[in-house]
């Protein structure tokens, strides 16, 4: 449990068992947590369970908020910096696998927190709805990611030319 909690609290956020007692904690500790329930693969597949994450720093993927025993999810994981992600109007990811269907697939980007004109390494940012294309060319399947319209947030956010993004898509596979 500790295990697939630490993975949803990544890269810096923080997430507590329910049944941990976060009464435990101050008034003021508990106001930067929220309570949710997710699913987690090996131990909570078709009922969730309860957690407190801190709300700030942590963004519970759309994967873990419904259940996963019945889905087969896969992930295309890839970090490019931001320069060369400006390059391309578009870029193909293959999967190894058909999905479900396109509403089945999620794209997000990741990346250091920049603040005041400086990176802060103890935080990210999290883009949770990249614009993509699921695309079948020649038999093969592939998801094209808009890296105009990626590139153009990631300039909003202040992302520095070269600091890496983390990219993933996550689908529900057939």
């Amino acid at each position: 449990m500790t295990s697939r909690l630490t993975g949803l609290a990544r890269p810096s956020g923080i997430v507590i068992d329910g049944q941990f007692g976060i009464n435990l904690l101050t008034d003021e500790q508990r106001d930067f947590f929220e309570e949710a329930n997710v699913y987690l693969d090996g131990i909570a597949e078709d009922e969730p369970v309860q957690i407190y994450f801190t709300k700030e720093f942590t963004t519970i993927p759309k994967r873990n908020r419904q259940p996963i025993a019945a889905k087969r999810w896969r992930n295309v994981h890839d970090i490019k910096p931001y320069r060369d992600i400006c390059k391309f109007d578009m870029f193909r990811y293959s999967l190894d696998s058909e999905p479900v269907s396109s509403e089945d697939i999620i794209v997000t980007a990741r990346h250091r927190r920049v603040t005041g004109g400086r990176v802060d390494k103890r935080y990210s940012a999290v883009i949770d709805s990249v614009d993509f294309i699921y695309e079948v060319v020649g038999g093969r399947i592939f998801v094209s990611v808009n890296f105009a319209k990626l590139s153009k947030r990631l300039e909003k956010d202040k992302v520095k030319k070269n600091m890496n993004v983390v990219i993933d898509i996550d689908y529900v596979e057939k």
